[in-house]
């Protein structure tokens, strides 16, 4: 008798990040291409926003899975977290936003701005002579 799992809860879709990890891989070997250099990579540096959709962990493991066969075979991956930042234009107040709320906590403004913590950018690519 076959039994149907009742529910199934999952934090991330894995697949997001490789496929994310892919595009890396990809866009890196494009790099090493355009700059003729052919050595192997030794280091990634990648810098992930908190309100980029991309959770770091399953990023690296991502990384490790898609890396084989590739230049990029023996590199380590080096994450850093870029913090959500937000702007509030009316009071000119900068800080650390645990979400991205669009609302000054400080005097209620409206006209808030996202400064940092959207994006994911590789930052540094370390390759062997």
């Amino acid at each position: 008798m076959a039994r149907a799992i009742a529910s199934l809860e999952m934090t991330c879709d894995p697949m997001h990040e490789y496929s994310i990890a892919i595009r890396l891989i990809d866009a890196v070997e494009a790099e090493l291409d355009a700059r003729d250099l052919d050595g192997p990579v030794c280091r990634v540096e990648v810098l992930v926003g908190e309100l980029s959709g991309v959770v770091p962990e399953a990023l690296a493991l991502a990384f490790e899975a898609a890396k084989a066969d590739t230049r990029l075979a023996t590199a380590t991956l080096d994450l850093t977290v870029e913090p959500l930042v937000l702007w509030c234009i009316d009071c000119r107040r900068e800080w650390h936003a645990q979400e991205p709320f669009l609302l000054c906590d400080e005097c209620g403004g409206l006209h808030v701005e996202i400064r940092s913590g959207q994006g994911l950018s590789v930052t540094g690519v370390d390759v062997e002579d």
